[in-house]
């Protein structure tokens, strides 16, 4: 016990420990000190928006701001460019580490098909939810006369009878031909100006009404385009009166200013 006492007493000794020490506390500094630099210890990153963005734009964007992505997933949506990102985990200014990866879903490049079911001689209840169960929507109602009210004379895909069986693509709105019923009753023509095409429609089906010829002026230069463009102009002008299951003539335009929604309406 005495030797051992006297080897911790010897200077030669005492000089080897701190210099031990020290070396250590100065190895375990940079260990911790190349850990911070390594993963940037505090460091949070604001997720950027991938959305409309395609994969090699999304790369990109991701080396930029030092952050990984996989795509997880790939489906089709109407209206969305093909190839490019619709949805994102996590959310865009969600605070994340350099290094996450963000988990991406892509919109489908080949649109999936699926059978077209039938809507024909149905309710118009019955049609809707047939429709979404199979994955498809009811897009335009077009009435006609005939003896039963809301009843499915036809179906129709881009702008043509589709039969049951034939292959559409998953999420297609399909346009239904109604029977307008036998009561014949004249209906004030609702004020159209300001509506995108959509907007237009659901007003014109609470009146028993139709879309007749459809215009386009210059500011509309594609489909994109025309499912954002508004109504500027129709005939029969807002406060006519007209009979059940007539057709109202709209001009569209992506010109807000020409567009305005009337005052008086």
């Amino acid at each position: 016990m005495q030797e051992f006492t006297n080897f911790f007493k010897n200077r030669t000794v005492q000089k080897h420990l701190l210099l031990a020490f020290g070396g250590l506390f100065v190895l375990l500094q940079l260990i911790f000190l190349a850990l911070r630099v390594y993963t940037r210890h505090g460091q949070a990153l604001s997720v950027p928006n991938f959305s409309g963005l395609t994969l090699e734009e999304s790369s990109r964007v991701a080396d930029q701001k030092q952050l990984r992505f996989e795509v997880i997933d790939s489906v089709f949506t109407q209206g969305q460019a093909p190839g490019t990102v619709i949805a994102q985990n996590p959310s865009p200014d969600t605070k994340v580490k350099v290094n996450r990866t963000i988990f991406l879903t892509i919109n489908a490049i080949n649109p999936a098909k699926i059978e077209m079911p039938n809507v024909v001689d149905v309710s118009l209840r019955q049609a809707e939810a047939i429709l979404q169960t199979n994955g498809l929507r009811v897009g335009y109602k077009h009435y006609i006369p005939y003896f039963a009210k809301d009843y499915v004379l036809r179906q129709i895909y881009h702008n043509h009878d589709v039969k049951a069986g034939s292959k559409v693509i998953k999420g297609s709105a399909i346009d239904l031909v109604l029977g307008l019923g036998t009561v014949d009753v004249s209906v004030d023509v609702p004020s159209l100006k300001g509506l995108t095409r959509d907007q237009a429609q659901e007003v014109l089906s609470n009146k028993y009404l139709n879309f007749g010829a459809v215009f386009y002026d210059n500011s509309v230069e594609s489909s994109l385009d025309s499912m954002k463009a508004m109504i500027w102009k129709q005939k029969p002008e807002y406060g006519s009166s007209i009979a059940t299951g007539s057709s109202i003539n709209v001009w569209f335009t992506l010109n807000e200013a020409k567009a305005k929604p009337d005052t008086t309406r």
